[in-house]
């Protein structure tokens, strides 16, 4: 909301009557409208335990949307984590179809890929959180 806010001041001041959050122009002078402000969770949240990387690996989310990277382990959605969190990583996911097959891989330091190990594949639930253990299905 404050990005919002800071964007519309920014905008107002380079082109006056501009609406930045609506893609629209104000004409100067007209009747403000006001419209509640909804705070959504538009992005789920996908996690996974893995404590089988090394300094300078990462774990990431792939799959068979685009928002995936369509299989492409340079495409796939790096995950974080910190000193604090670690061995769970986590990120914000795209709004994925239900049924959406996915995987988590490591992305090693030296380039190398490593898949989780089970045939098949994840499946997306859809909405809400996902966990999960890295190499369990």
């Amino acid at each position: 909301a404050a990005a919002k806010k800071k964007a519309e001041e920014e905008a107002s001041r380079k082109m006056p009557g501009a609406d930045a959050g609506a893609g629209a122009f104000v004409k100067p002078g007209a009747p403000e409208v006001k419209k509640p402000l909804v705070e959504m969770d538009a992005s789920p949240r996908a996690s996974v335990t893995c404590g089988e990387t090394q300094m300078g690996d990462c774990v990431a989310i792939i799959g068979g949307a685009p928002a995936l990277g369509s299989w492409d382990a340079a495409k796939a959605l790096k995950m974080t984590t910190s000193a604090e969190s670690f061995p769970n990583w986590s990120i914000e996911v795209p709004s994925l179809p239900v049924g959406t097959e996915y995987k988590f891989i490591i992305l090693g330091n030296g380039g190398n890929v490593r898949w989780e190990a089970f045939d098949g594949n994840r499946r997306w639930p859809g909405g809400g959180a996902v966990q999960a253990k890295f190499g369990v299905r």
